[in-house]
């Protein structure tokens, strides 16, 4: 091995500096237009990617604009839409009119039945009336038979179906009426 070895010191060294400092500002002045560069480059990528897609936006605009048009004209004016919503509304009225009013022969029903006797079921329509229910004992079922047979619109009865219960005295019923309802 070699032990002469003998490390050098440079004196002048300070002569240098002034080389080095300008070698370093010329190193971070490319180093910032590198950067400088690759920002502009990505800039001009989203300018290009915006452009594009506003020319593709513009384009669809147009066509939907066209789309629009052409229903526009198909579709028919606001006044006659009008008219026939006026000739539908006349037409309602007249068949609302001309409609059976069930609330005045249901009334008659409701007040037929005294507080003992329970409805189950009442069905409607224009010529026949069906009542079933339950009442306490054979008597209650007789005198709401007789009563609905008295009532307003009520022409017959058309059948008739009661069962006792023995245990506790309840008659179950099931009776339907010929009737009439006026409008």
């Amino acid at each position: 091995m070699n032990t002469d070895y003998t490390p050098k010191i440079n004196l002048l060294d300070y002569k240098n500096a002034e080389q080095r400092q300008r070698k370093q500002r010329r190193m971070e002045i490319l180093l910032y237009a590198l950067v400088l560069l690759l920002v502009a480059g990505a800039l001009a990528g989203v300018g290009y990617y915006q452009h594009t897609r506003l020319a593709e936006l513009t384009a669809l605009n147009e066509q939907l604009t066209l789309e629009r048009q052409q229903v526009a004209a198909q579709v028919t004016p606001a006044s006659k839409v009008y008219v026939a919503d006026a000739e539908r509304q006349k037409t309602l009225d007249q068949l609302l009119e001309k409609r059976i009013s069930y609330i005045e022969p249901l009334k008659n029903v409701y007040w037929q039945a005294e507080p003992n006797i329970y409805l189950n079921k009442v069905e409607v329509d224009e010529k026949e009336l069906s009542i079933n229910g339950y009442v306490q004992g054979q008597e209650g079922f007789i005198d709401f038979s007789r009563r609905m047979l008295e009532a307003p619109g009520v022409k017959a009865v058309k059948s008739v179906d009661s069962r006792l219960n023995e245990k506790n005295g309840e008659v179950t019923f099931s009776l339907v009426f010929d009737w009439e309802v006026k409008p």
